[in-house]
């Protein structure tokens, strides 16, 4: 009976302080991607162009920051992102063509058009190796949505440096990746619409 008491405490005991851990650890931090960018000068578009939402794998399907090193990912502790990575980049796009002044839809949301941009999302990340550094890289195609032909592919990647350990500089890294590549996709897609 006395060894059953001692372990009925002991395992309280435990329970006691996996909860308290659990209930001490703060909230990650949501990090919002898209931040005002100055307007660049775009081509007029003839054709309507859709921007369809970014297909992507696991873990790349998901909210977290992920950084990757010898091929394997992890998750950086401390911070997410505010909605899945595929949305935030769709959404991304569609507000590039905007600040240059061309209105683009999102595809699936019914509207109609005669092209769609699609994307297959390649990296999205923090790569640990000898520098630390941010990458996004996609591949890109504009379909026609009469034919179901692909008009135009593209491979698309960029990189920035990023400063130091935390959730935000990661966020930022990203950040300035993205405000590199958005106008080399634009410019593409744009260039093809607007024949």
């Amino acid at each position: 009976m006395r060894i059953f008491l001692i372990a009925r405490t002991a395992l309280a005991a435990s329970a006691a302080v996996l909860l308290s851990g659990c209930v001490s650890a703060p909230p990650p931090e949501n990090f919002a991607f898209g931040r005002e960018t100055a307007p660049r000068a775009l081509q007029p578009l003839k054709r309507q162009l859709l921007v369809a939402e970014p297909a992507a794998v696991q873990p790349l399907d998901g909210d977290q920051i992920l950084v990757s090193s010898e091929g394997r990912y992890s998750m950086l502790a401390g911070g997410r992102w505010a909605d899945r990575i595929p949305r935030l980049m769709q959404a991304r796009i569609v507000e590039a063509f905007e600040s240059a002044g061309r209105a683009v839809g999102r595809a699936g949301s019914g509207m109609s058009g005669d092209l769609v941009l699609g994307i297959d999302l390649r990296a999205f990340e923090i790569e640990r190796g000898a520098e630390t550094a941010a990458r996004i890289s996609l591949s890109a195609r504009l379909v026609d949505v009469q034919t179901g032909r692909i008009l135009a592919a593209r491979s698309f990647t960029a990189a920035s440096p990023v400063d130091g350990p935390a959730p935000a500089d990661a966020t930022a890294g990203l950040e300035r990746a993205a405000d590199a590549l958005m106008p080399q996709i634009t410019r593409w897609a744009a260039g093809i619409a607007g024949r």
